[in-house]
């Protein structure tokens, strides 16, 4: 070979291989691209199914609730309550034994929650001002539909818009208000389920209500219980300027 074949051979091998470098530069940003993406979904479904749980524990809430209610309107029945038959208002406390064949698709209740109960013990170190706002207050951003905070419940669990985001365009929600009137709308709902839930567990009504058909040697506790979770809605409620 001449030198200039043998030039132009080392230039041809030489930009082979800068094109595998680039190629392979290429495949291995492409492979951490998908495994981002992959990484992602796999944390957007973990989101989803949290959610999905917390709304369900918020549902069995309410069953809970609706049931002790009813226990309060009954005259004396002879029926003890016991500590962890109060609902207490974190996710921890309440265990959704639904079958599966009961769920829909996406994981919700195909039927009610009778079947639903206490989930694990509860003690007082569980009913911190996080666990309880996490748990009555969705995020701003939530899905969940409007709510009066009623007796019934202040949880509604049907979806009314795939947008994660209160605001649409032109700063007007889903459903056409304003992004005043959004935050208006998210402050009240928030200020009306703490109340919901600071009636409650108001230690004078709670005490009334209630605490007579408790277990001699479980009272104590439950007001305790009920003592740190009014502070904490108290707060909270401070917080919201409905205090």
């Amino acid at each position: 070979k001449t030198h200039k074949d043998e030039y132009a051979e080392q230039q041809r091998l030489k930009a082979l291989h800068a094109a595998r470098k680039a190629e392979e530069k290429a495949r291995r940003a492409e492979t951490k691209r998908l495994e981002r993406e992959a990484e992602e979904e796999r944390r957007r479904r973990r989101l989803e199914r949290e959610e999905r749980r917390v709304e369900g524990a918020r549902e069995v809430y309410r069953a809970r609730w609706a049931r002790l209610l009813a226990v309060a309107d009954v005259e004396e029945d002879g029926r003890e309550l016991r500590f962890d038959d109060v609902p207490w208002p974190v996710a921890a406390a309440h265990r959704d034994k639904a079958p599966k064949k009961d769920r829909d698709k996406d994981g919700h209740h195909a039927r009610d929650v009778e079947g639903a109960g206490p989930g694990r013990p509860i003690t007082i170190d569980d009913l911190t001002e996080s666990a309880i706002s996490s748990f009555l207050l969705p995020p701003s951003g939530s899905t969940r539909p409007r709510s009066t905070g009623t007796e019934a419940g202040a949880d509604s669990t049907n979806s009314r818009s795939p947008n994660p985001h209160p605001e649409g365009v032109a700063g007007r929600s889903a459903e056409g208000e304003t992004e005043e009137a959004v935050k208006e709308r998210q402050r009240k709902e928030r200020k009306d389920r703490l109340r919901e839930a600071f009636l409650r567990f108001h230690p004078d009504k709670f005490e009334g209500r209630f605490m007579r058909r408790f277990r001699e040697e479980e009272r104590e506790r439950v007001r305790e219980a009920i003592g740190q979770v009014s502070r904490v809605l108290n707060g909270l409620l401070a917080q919201s300027g409905g205090g």
